[in-house]
């Protein structure tokens, strides 16, 4: 399965040249021109990357926090001699 990087995953592929070689092929006129047809196809119209949350940091965040928030709640308690 590959996942595909959400907004706040920054990726640079170009920079390594294992993955990308050392040679950068040229597209000609045909190819660039089929290209942009493609993309002319493939709008979403109001859609937005952003708009779909990052399910790994939600699920960091729920527990991070969670976490956080018992060990304050705890410590909190203990200072004020309730726990």
């Amino acid at each position: 399965m590959v996942y595909l990087p959400y907004s706040d995953d920054v990726r640079q592929p170009e920079a390594d040249t294992s993955f990308t070689g050392l040679s950068h092929p040229k597209a000609d006129a045909k190819q660039v021109e089929a290209a942009e047809q493609l993309l002319t196809k493939l709008n979403l119209g109001a859609f937005a990357s952003s708009d779909i949350a990052n399910p790994t940091l939600q699920r960091h965040y729920q527990v991070g926090l969670g976490h956080l928030g018992l060990t304050l709640q705890w410590l909190i308690g203990t200072w004020l001699g309730i726990a």
